[in-house]
């Protein structure tokens, strides 16, 4: 159990504390008042009684004890008014309180998800081993993608301000639009979607369709503007859910945006709502290869994007983050470079103006299987016109291969053989290149007998692959730039 799970246990306990001993101090505080009311009454009821016995010679002062027992009722209805105003305020008060504990029993239960579920971290909702290979990344900047496009009596559906503009436009009844967008039915996969309803009403969903065939087949899983949220499945025009309307505290109520995100883990498909996990079900096959959107009464709704991230399993041969140097990673400090391991980065300067550094240390890889080398790094200064990246393959600094980028956003492959160089990629430009002095991610992945190139999750291109001639892996920085290195991993797949 992590610090995050015993916060918010620890701030459960005291909630539930708080709202006892509130409930407590509203009845006990009701009972005293109803009793002070009710002798209030008493005495008014007595006094009463007591005029009615009296003879017509006390009457006239009779009168004036009326006059007070009157001013004493218009003072104990003034007094009922002031404690039943508080005794509301309490109530709100212990409405509130209850309605904290309900969200944070719902943050323990997302939490103890997280927590339990193979490759998490219980501050994210997917581990950064998890994620992969971007396979399909729609922004609607165009219709490149040839979404279905109409505006007639029924529904409206345009491209427009970097979006796609979804209105249906009948009282009842559902529309649905959907593209051709293939999802790995037999491996592990995330779908996610940012959507904004624009208007309409707030107790009928919203949201995404996938694994669809037409509009008879397909999953659904869609929120509502009230804040709720359904998976449903629909079979030969039948429906089966899932997961039937539930509540959810995470869903941004009314005309606002939210993210829905899909994931497909071996036997089980979960769902998140803003990244926060809801639900679960067993995984069952697609019915067809189209993912789109469903929208059901009269509601409009923007969808700002759509993205596919195919998952592979991972088993971790060598993982470097730099919080020390157990590794023995060359460290040095001259005019031409500097090299130091800090707690969670490896500082890499080459001061020359001319010429290239190599820093690397030896991790056996089997290279009869399939692997994939991944690196973080941010380029902290320097001319942005030059390459630094990942070295590999290494046998020593005259016969190895590495992959580069620049600050102005170009990348290239080469190898070193004997001292001489060969391009197998020369520098080519790419747009998933974070420009100047970002951060960027860079991946090789050895899949048969291709070698895979990717740039922030994005495929940019593939070789044949090549033997290794040796077991160095590390970095080379080209002159005059300072790179910071956050991380190195390599995987099986």
């Amino acid at each position: 159990m992590n610090n995050k799970q015993n916060e918010l246990l620890e701030y459960e306990k005291k909630l539930q504390k708080k709202l006892t001993k509130d409930q407590r101090t509203m009845d006990d505080y009701t009972t005293k008042r109803q009793m002070e009311i009710s002798g209030y009454s008493g005495n008014f009821d007595r006094f009463t009684q007591f005029i009615e016995k009296t003879s017509s010679v006390y009457k006239a002062l009779a009168a004036i004890f009326f006059l007070f027992a009157i001013g004493l009722g218009v003072f104990s209805f003034l007094m009922y008014q002031r404690y039943e105003s508080e005794i509301n305020y309490l109530e709100n008060a212990l409405t509130k309180a209850s309605k904290e504990k309900i969200e944070v029993e719902e943050k323990l239960k997302s939490l103890k998800h997280e927590m339990s579920f193979s490759g998490y971290r219980s501050n994210r909702m997917l581990s950064d081993a998890e994620r992969d290979v971007i396979t399909y990344n729609e922004d609607f900047k165009t219709n490149k993608n040839k979404w279905y496009l109409k505006n007639d009596e029924n529904a409206e559906l345009v491209i427009k301000k970097g979006g796609y503009y979804f209105s249906h436009k009948r009282e009842e009844d559902s529309w649905l639009s959907w593209n051709t967008i293939k999802l790995p039915d037999e491996k592990n996969f995330l779908l996610e979607c940012v959507l904004k309803k624009e208007s309409g009403v707030d107790n009928y969903g919203y949201g995404v369709a996938w694994g669809l065939l037409d509009a008879n087949n397909n999953y659904t899983f869609l929120i509502s503007g009230d804040g709720n949220f359904t998976v449903t499945k629909y079979s030969g025009g039948k429906s089966y859910k899932k997961i039937p309307w539930t509540k959810s505290s995470y869903i941004r109520k009314f005309n606002e945006t939210n993210k829905l995100s899909i994931k497909k883990y071996e036997d089980i498909i979960h769902f998140y709502i803003n990244n926060n996990w809801v639900g679960s079900s067993p995984y069952e096959p697609l019915m067809g290869q189209n993912v789109g959107f469903k929208i059901d009464h009269k509601q409009a709704v923007f969808i700002k994007s759509i993205k596919v991230t195919n998952l592979i399993k991972k088993e971790n041969v060598f993982n470097e983050n730099f919080n020390n140097n157990n590794n023995k990673w060359p460290e040095k400090d001259n005019e031409t470079v500097s090299l130091r391991v800090n707690t969670g980065d490896y500082l890499f300067s080459h001061n020359k103006n001319n010429s290239s550094w190599l820093t690397w240390i030896k991790i056996k890889v089997d290279q009869t299987k399939d692997f994939l080398i991944e690196s973080e790094m941010v380029k902290s200064k320097g001319i942005n016109n030059n390459g630094f990246g990942i070295v590999f393959g290494l046998k020593d600094a005259r016969n190895c291969f590495f992959y580069q980028i620049s600050g102005n956003g170009h990348y290239r492959l080469y190898k070193s053989y004997q001292g001489n160089y060969f391009q197998i990629i020369p520098w080519s430009k790419s747009p998933f290149i974070n420009k100047n002095n970002k951060k960027n991610k860079l991946s090789l992945k050895k899949v048969k007998d291709d070698l895979n190139l990717y740039i922030n999750g994005n495929f940019i291109n593939k070789i044949k692959y090549e033997k290794f001639m040796g077991n160095g892996f590390g970095f080379r920085i080209d002159m005059q730039q300072e790179v910071r290195i956050e991380n190195l991993t390599i995987s099986k797949i």
